[in-house]
């Protein structure tokens, strides 16, 4: 779950025309599939939306879905249970309870354990903000069934108010992009390429990404060679970059299908909308996830690099705004979080 401002730019390393051909939109699937939602105060959404994503599971082999309720206040667990057996769903819903609030991987995981036990051929991750439109999942398995090397189909995320596409996939992170998007400036953006986040309103067909969103994506079980589905060190944040930076280094693909659209509403569980005209404070554990997917894959040293760019970055583009009329659109008090809770915690930790 980490999302990035939208670009003007694709992925220009990989094109549209790589994508498998894939034939008429299958009405039946021999696969089996399960569904994980992680639920933390949005079982009101869950249930809204519960029988759209029950109408796309028909024609498969075999398919469940499996709501980990992570201990969610108000004990949405009995809620979900009580909606589940009331609407005589109980053969095609599981609710789980998690055993506390083990973020989205630690959720994940535990619905992972679940798929796994039923021997699913592709596991679809689903926000509990998030519904899939007609067709949406069958799109998804159809693009897995005809590219094997393919380890994850991320969806085509549609905006709740807008009814506009969202950026679903992106560039791995790196330093001299952390300080380019922080600028804030359009210059660098197009010098950078379009640094991390695809427009997808540009997309014609689909297109292979570094990685997808975890809001709506489907991942081949095959491709999760151990017993956890995410790395359960992140909280909240990088998890599925993580994940998917894994895959790809193991030599699998990752793409966006972006005829298969699912409506995101964002910020639910969470409360960070990233649209916001003041948008809030970003909590602690983003910048702890930061911290750890840069220590993790790249090392310590490469870590302070990018944190030294980040800030770079933010003050630039404070002095940038301060000369000029432009507004900024980072968090509120990004620029005293980046110091405090990316660079000086690198520079103050053992390597």
């Amino acid at each position: 779950m980490h999302a990035q401002r939208k670009t003007n730019s694709t992925l220009m390393q990989y094109k549209p025309a790589n994508a498998p051909r894939l034939g008429a939109e299958m009405a039946q699937s021999a696969h089996s599939i399960s569904v994980i939602i992680v639920n933390y105060r949005a079982a009101d959404v869950v249930m809204a939306h519960l029988d759209k994503t029950l109408r796309e599971l028909d024609g498969f082999q075999s398919a469940h879905i499996f709501i980990v309720d992570n201990a969610s206040p108000g004990d949405e667990f009995a809620e979900l249970t009580h909606y589940v057996a009331k609407n005589n769903l109980t053969d095609r819903v599981t609710v789980v309870d998690s055993g506390g609030n083990l973020g989205f991987a630690g959720g994940n995981n535990v619905g992972f354990a679940r798929a796994k036990a039923r021997g699913d051929d592709f596991i679809l991750l689903l926000n509990p903000d998030a519904y899939p439109e007609p067709g949406a999942i069958h799109r998804l398995a159809a693009f897995l069934d005809a590219a094997p090397k393919t380890a994850v189909a991320g969806a085509q995320l549609i905006d709740s108010e807008s009814g506009e596409p969202n950026s679903c996939g992106f560039r791995f992170p790196n330093m001299a992009c952390e300080f380019l998007l922080e600028t804030e400036m359009d210059i660098f953006y197009r010098l950078a390429g379009g640094a991390f986040a695809v427009d997808s309103k540009t997309l014609s067909g689909p297109l292979e990404v570094d990685w997808a969103s975890g809001a709506a994506c489907m991942i081949r079980t095959e491709a999760i060679s151990g017993e956890k589905l995410m790395d359960d060190n992140f909280f909240l944040y990088f998890e599925e970059t993580d994940m998917m930076l894994n895959l790809r280094r193991q030599g699998w693909s990752v793409w966006i299908v972006p005829d298969a659209k699912v409506v995101h509403v964002g910020g639910v569980s969470t409360g960070v909308v990233h649209n916001e005209a003041e948008p809030p404070r970003l909590p602690g554990y983003w910048f702890e996830s930061w911290r750890y997917y840069y220590r993790k894959n790249y090392g310590w040293a490469y870590a302070f690099g990018a944190a030294l760019a980040k800030t770079g970055g933010v003050y630039l583009s404070r002095a940038v705004t301060s000369l000029s009329s432009r507004k900024s659109m980072k968090p509120q008090k990004y620029g005293a979080d980046v110091v405090s809770k990316c660079l000086a915690p690198l520079l103050r930790g053992a390597r």
